[in-house]
């Protein structure tokens, strides 16, 4: 069967995610697993999925509309968690503006919270300077490039979208004085 366009970004993206688990891990098992400070690794990586998906669906909700591949991604690309347990995000493809505007204030709330993994980040980079924070930011920043080519948009729209939805993240990383 022959792949098409959003099959092959989400593949794309899967291992762009695939990265920042792996980092994520890594980082916990060497450093935070024995401190006790943060939650278990897999809580960690479920923390991240829910930003993760809060992110993408508030760059569709700036955009003021939930395509069938844009839901595909969101619901495909977590593997650990999710904005809403045990939410089918396909049903949410094509709904009208009440239920859009209930997830995107879901999406919204959750944003405000930076996740785990890059408060674990800063903190090493503060330290360290490992450059762990921007390794997690790039990878995180190219999923949301991959993920807004799914449906046809400007530019412009795709950049102010994707900084819109990672405004408190960048806040974060900018305040605890850590270089992207």
């Amino acid at each position: 069967m022959e792949k098409n366009k959003t099959d092959i970004i989400i593949e794309r993206s899967k291992l762009l995610y695939k990265n920042i688990i792996s980092a994520v891990g890594q980082m916990y098992g060497k450093i935070f697993s024995k401190s006790g400070k943060y939650s278990s690794e897999t809580e960690i990586y479920k923390d991240f999925d829910s930003y993760l998906q809060a992110a993408l669906i508030k760059i569709c909700s700036l955009r003021g509309r939930f395509a069938d591949s844009e839901m595909k991604f969101i619901k495909d690309i977590a593997e650990f968690g999710s904005l809403i347990p045990d939410a089918d995000f396909s049903l949410y493809a094509g709904c009208n503006s009440d239920m859009r505007e209930k997830l995107s204030i879901t999406a919204t709330e959750r944003l405000k919270k930076i996740p785990v993994c890059f408060m674990m980040a800063a903190a090493v980079d503060a330290k360290l300077n490992k450059g762990i924070t921007k390794f997690l930011t790039d990878n995180l920043i190219k999923t949301a490039f991959n993920f807004s080519y799914l449906e046809s948009a400007g530019e412009s729209s795709i950049k102010g979208g994707i900084m819109t939805a990672f405004e408190s993240l960048y806040g974060f990383i900018k305040n605890e004085g850590v270089n992207l």
